[in-house]
């Protein structure tokens, strides 16, 4: 998988709520909808697929996001990311 799109995001310019324990991310999705979350220079899976595929840990499990906080509009942003590409 070498195909995907990135973007960094900071919680001070981030509307919404903010699910990690960092103040910093990088979000990256390719092109077969595997989503994943880079976290000080750690990847992280932010869906099933990245889970399964690359066998990586979810934030949560990681403890390097809040318990009571999803990471479900970080996972839409994401695919949006590869969304917005094909619609070009």
């Amino acid at each position: 998988m070498t195909d995907f799109k990135e973007k960094k995001l900071k919680k001070k310019f981030h509307q919404g709520e903010w699910a990690f324990k960092y103040n910093k991310v990088i979000l990256r999705c390719y092109t077969d909808q595997t989503c994943t979350i880079f976290i000080k220079g750690h990847e992280y899976a932010l869906n099933g697929l990245a889970k399964m595929r690359l066998g990586l840990q979810t934030p949560h499990e990681a403890k390097l996001a809040y318990d009571d906080k999803s990471v479900n509009n970080f996972l839409s942003l994401a695919l949006k990311l590869i969304e917005d590409e094909a619609n070009r």
